[in-house]
C-alpha cells in the first residue's frame, strides 16, 4: 500500500526506486493491490445499482482474473517492442511499466464508484478526478517505459504506437478468424460482419 502512494504522489521517484531494485515479487504484489482497488470499486458500483451476488462474483473473478492476464501479456509485449527498438529490460521492466501506469486509474475507478452515492455533484467531482488520474496513468506509462528500458522519449513514443499498432492488428486478424469460423459452422460467411470489420482499416 505505501508503494501505490508513493506512486500516486511522487511517480518519478518510485519508478527511479523500482529501476533500482529490480524486484518483481514488489511489482506483482502492487499489481495485485492495483486489481483488487478495481474489484472493490466493481463490487461497490454493482451493490449501488442492486446486482446479485452471482453476477458480482462472476465480475469480480473476471476482473482479477483477466486484468492479471492482459497486464502480464502487456508486459511482455511491451518488453519484447523496446527490447527490439534498442532498449535495455526484461520481463520485469516491462510488467512494472504497465503495473504502474494502471495505479492511477484502479484508484481513480475506487473514488468514483465511492463518489457514485452522491447525486449530481459526484459526477462532477468523479470527472475531474478520473481527468487527472487518467492523465497521470498515460503520463506514467511514458515515463515508466522510457526510464525502465533506458531509452530517449522519441524511441519510447515509438515503441508504445507499434505496441498499440500490433494490439489493434491482433485484434481485427482475431476478428476476422472468428467471423470465418462462425461462416464455416453456418455454412456462409455473413457479408455484413466482413464488410464492417474491412471499413475499419
Amino acid at each position: 500500500m505505501k508503494r501505490i502512494i508513493d506512486i500516486i504522489k511522487n511517480p518519478a521517484e518510485a519508478i527511479k526506486s523500482a529501476k533500482k531494485e529490480g524486484d518483481l515479487m514488489k511489482t506483482s504484489i502492487i499489481m495485485i493491490e492495483g486489481l483488487l482497488f478495481a474489484v472493490v470499486a466493481m463490487i461497490i458500483m454493482m451493490a449501488r445499482f442492486g446486482f446479485d451476488v452471482g453476477s458480482v462474483l462472476s465480475l469480480v473473478a473476471t476482473v482479477f482474473v483477466g486484468g492479471s492476464v492482459a497486464m502480464i501479456v502487456l508486459g511482455y509485449l511491451l518488453k519484447i517492442t523496446m527490447n527490439i527498438l534498442g532498449g535495455h529490460g526484461s520481463f520485469y521492466e516491462g510488467l512494472t511499466a504497465v503495473t504502474y501506469s494502471v495505479i492511477p486509474l484502479s484508484v481513480g475507478l475506487l473514488i468514483v464508484a465511492v463518489l457514485s452515492y452522491i447525486p449530481i455533484l459526484g459526477i462532477f467531482i468523479s470527472f475531474l478526478i478520473m481527468s487527472v488520474l487518467g492523465v497521470m496513468g498515460a503520463a506514467l506509462f511514458y515515463r515508466a517505459t522510457k526510464e525502465m528500458f533506458a531509452t530517449d522519449m522519441i524511441t519510447t513514443m515509438v515503441g508504445i504506437s507499434v505496441l498499440i499498432l500490433g494490439l489493434f492488428i491482433a485484434f481485427y486478424i482475431s476478428a476476422i478468424t472468428g467471423v470465418l469460423g462462425m461462416s464455416s459452422m453456418l455454412g456462409e460467411i455473413p457479408v455484413e460482419a466482413l464488410t464492417n470489420l474491412t471499413s475499419l482499416v
